[in-house]
């Protein structure tokens, strides 16, 4: 358990171990929910936009649907960043 904590605290570069466990873990968490997001709430809110007159909620939904988060420009940005602090 010591040794656990020993990596924990280790540094790398300004910041410890355990802070970039806990980004990473943040990271995880936003994923899933973003994930949980995409496949079930917005299919349900796509069946209720079908049942309305207006074309607007459609629209939005779709919109929404297209917005992914840019993880290829995500990654080319910080991985010279990791570099650095090693």
């Amino acid at each position: 358990m010591e040794r656990f904590l020993d990596i924990l605290n280790f540094k790398l570069g300004e910041s410890l171990v355990s802070d970039y466990l806990l980004a990473a873990a943040v990271f995880l968490i936003l994923l899933a929910v973003f994930s949980v997001f995409n496949k079930f709430i917005l299919k349900w809110l796509e069946k209720l936009a079908l049942k309305t007159k207006t074309d607007l909620d459609e629209t939005f939904i779709s919109i929404v649907k297209k917005l992914r988060p840019p993880f290829g420009k995500f990654s080319s940005e910080v991985q010279p960043i990791l570099l650095m602090s090693l």
